[in-house]
């Protein structure tokens, strides 16, 4: 989990190796996370989280942790 801005950004991984990240509804945090999750997955509009594809997930993890502060692995 992030904090980005004051608001929490979560990040699961899935069962099939990629993992979820997802926000509540907030544009500055939105921002940020669209532009590290677009072309690096999917966005799954059931759920309102970005899917990211396993082999981005290092780079994504990375570019969050430097938006932001990391609060839990």
């Amino acid at each position: 989990m992030f904090d980005i801005g004051g608001r929490w950004v979560w990040v699961k991984k899935l069962p099939y190796g990629n993992i979820k990240v997802f926000h509540r509804p907030n544009d500055y945090v939105r921002n940020i996370v669209q532009p590290l999750c677009q072309n690096r997955g999917f966005w799954n509009p059931k759920y309102n989280c970005w899917v990211v594809f396993d082999r981005f997930q290092d780079d994504v993890l990375s570019s969050l942790s430097q938006s932001g502060r990391i609060l839990s692995h």
